[in-house]
């Protein structure tokens, strides 16, 4: 009996066993389903949950802001990547000759950091080498995703202090929220980003990474090939509102060549100026003013009501309404956050939305009401596997 095997073995020989069955698992997570894999890692998640003391859990909680800061400095100085491009291990006092703009004892912190949070494998005293997440700290999508959340921790500093100052009310003024408060300005998030290429373009490449997970998983979410069945050379099958520098639209042009019908993305001035892609129309264009594109097949904004109080939401979801025929189908694709046991990412995205846009991650219920509001007659979800992300199909 299970009970009774327990009570024979150790603590030891338990540690024992549960880390031969964590190699197991991780072995086979690499060619296993990925719901599999997820399943897998959320069993994990609790475990550590349940083994943590309170205090344990409470302090890596406190501390956890400056996992980013350390990162960022570490990205700053392209430690990861100096790491990452080494063949095999490498000494400490290599990497600091790597690294001429910052002092020797800096680098030895920012490398001790690296390795006590698993970014990189200390082999010896001041040997180190490159594991997987270094690897992807090297790349241009994760610096892009640490200095974008770099820049919006004043935002979230200020969350506290601004909904105790309104009265703990749930402000919908993208003009007047946490945002301002955090970065003392009186821009919005979309106007202080339009005047910081920089950090612009940090935001669109963390966008276009989001999107260009798994190519045809578009596709494979949604019947797209229903919906663009007998569509004619000229007509328009996609339009990506607010689709950032086209990932999307990349996915369906690679599921539907372009003899299967027009693709569009739609996007502002300043982010869409310059972009070309191959069989797809770029179009500047601000989705509060008038849709120019009428009778598409199909609408799709992603991650785009998520940024956005229910009353901006109305706005732009009526003027995709105003160009819908009977055909037309608005895809609304966002992070639902569950009815009953909602996941600590969803939850946490709920509240960066409210500290950056005075906005909100919503349930299935909250989308549908909200599309109602407008006057649309919401149809189907769609969602692939476990992940969060599903679309809500709606039509006039």
């Amino acid at each position: 009996m299970p009970g009774a095997i327990l009570e024979q073995e150790s603590m030891e020989q338990l540690i024992s066993r549960f880390e031969g069955l964590c190699n197991e698992l991780t072995q086979r997570s690499l060619t296993c389903p990925d719901a599999q894999r997820q399943q897998a890692l959320n069993t994990a998640q609790k475990l550590v949950r349940k083994l943590q003391s309170p205090n344990e859990f409470g302090t890596a909680q406190s501390w956890a802001p400056l996992e980013i800061v350390g990162a960022a400095i570490a990205c700053d100085l392209d430690i990861p990547n100096t790491i990452a491009a080494h063949n095999g291990p490498i000494q400490l006092k290599e990497i600091a000759e790597k690294t001429p703009s910052a002092a020797e004892v800096l680098v030895m912190r920012i490398v001790r950091f690296l390795a006590g949070h698993g970014m990189i494998d200390q082999l010896d005293e001041e040997v180190y080498v490159a594991n997987d997440l270094t690897r992807d700290y090297a790349t241009d999508v994760r610096r892009a995703q640490i200095f974008k959340m770099l820049y919006c921790l004043p935002s979230y500093a200020a969350l506290p202090a601004f909904l105790r100052e309104t009265g703990y009310r749930d402000s919908s003024d993208p003009k007047n929220c946490a945002w301002q408060k955090g970065l003392q300005t009186t821009d919005t998030f979309w106007q202080w980003l339009d005047k910081r290429p920089m950090e612009a373009n940090w935001f669109n490449t963390l966008m276009t990474a989001a999107r260009s997970a798994n190519d045809d998983s578009l596709a494979k979410t949604y019947p797209f090939s229903k919906l663009f069945a007998g569509a004619q050379h000229d007509d328009v099958l996609f339009v990506d509102v607010g689709g950032g520098y086209g990932q999307q639209c990349i996915n369906i042009r690679a599921s539907f060549p372009k003899d299967h019908g027009r693709v569009v993305l739609q996007d502002l001035e300043s982010v869409v100026k310059g972009r070309e892609l191959a069989d797809v129309e770029v179009q500047a264009y601000d989705m509060f003013e008038e849709q120019p594109i009428k009778g598409a097949k199909a609408y799709y904004l992603r991650g785009i009501c998520h940024d956005h109080s229910d009353e901006v939401c109305r706005r732009f979801l009526a003027r995709v309404k105003a160009a819908m025929t009977e055909d037309s189908r608005i895809l609304i694709h966002e992070r639902l956050v569950a009815d009953i046991n909602p996941t600590d990412l969803v939850t946490k995205s709920d509240f960066m939305m409210m500290a950056q846009f005075a906005a909100m991650e919503r349930s299935y219920k909250q989308i549908k009401t909200l599309l109602e509001s407008v006057g649309f007659k919401v149809g189907d979800q769609y969602r692939l596997g476990v992940n969060e992300w599903s679309i809500v199909e709606a039509t006039v």
